[in-house]
């Protein structure tokens, strides 16, 4: 006998499909397999809650931040030594001096003097916030400071 399509036999057997929610007699009715009640029991419900898994896995490996970020802008340090370098005897200090000799970028932007560095040079401050220790060594070499 010749082999041909009409009699190949198959090597698996093919179960058909389980029909549920076809009455009770089917042995699949009522709930059709699905449980009582809840997301899942529903049609299309189980389809949101891959997504929703997914995204608590990815939240949680994420690591909680504390901590506190203000939006108030905080002012540029400026030390004696760069003053030192930048200023001539005598020469005022504002902060429009400061924009225009490239220390300050903005002019919303603010400035305050610290104490770093030596100076040797009378300067006159105006407008601009310094240290204690800073205005110290300001007033002692004959300097100014005015608000």
């Amino acid at each position: 006998m010749t082999s041909g399509l009409h009699n190949l036999q198959t090597l698996k057997k093919i179960k058909p499909r389980k029909r549920v929610g076809r009455g009770n007699a089917s042995g699949r009715g009522t709930f059709s397999g699905r449980g009582s009640k809840g997301q899942r029991s529903r049609s299309g419900g189980a389809s949101g809650l891959l997504r929703r898994s997914a995204m608590r896995q990815l939240l949680k490996k994420i690591p909680k931040l504390g901590g506190f970020k203000s939006l108030k802008k905080r002012p540029l340090t400026l030390t004696l030594g760069l003053l030192e370098k930048n200023y001539a005897i005598g020469e005022l200090v504002t902060i429009e001096t400061l924009i225009e000799k490239k220390i300050l970028t903005k002019r919303e932007h603010s400035a305050k003097i610290v104490d770093g560095g030596t100076l040797t040079k009378k300067l006159t401050i105006k407008n601009i916030p310094t240290s204690a220790g800073a205005a110290e060594k300001i007033k002692a070499l004959g300097g100014s400071l005015t608000n």
